[in-house]
């Protein structure tokens, strides 16, 4: 899983989440400067992923007994 972890994203608070996955720091810091020199003022992130989570079992779902298990 690691090897899925190698991309960096750029991110402006102002704005809305990333969409692109930069292959490598240098990419992502050449976007970054060209947003901030597009997009006077604004503050460009380049962030790199160190972890992730994902669900990995099914999820479980559970009939609830109408005359023994009323949730309220």
């Amino acid at each position: 899983m690691q090897s899925d972890l190698n991309f960096y994203v750029v991110w402006n608070p102002n704005g809305g989440p990333p969409t692109y996955r930069h292959p490598s720091y240098e990419d992502a810091e050449r976007e970054a400067a060209r947003l901030a020199e597009k997009c006077k003022g604004h503050e460009f992130f380049v962030l790199h992923a160190v972890a992730a989570a994902k669900l990995r079992a099914p999820v479980e779902i559970r009939r609830l007994d109408p005359d023994r298990d009323i949730p309220f």
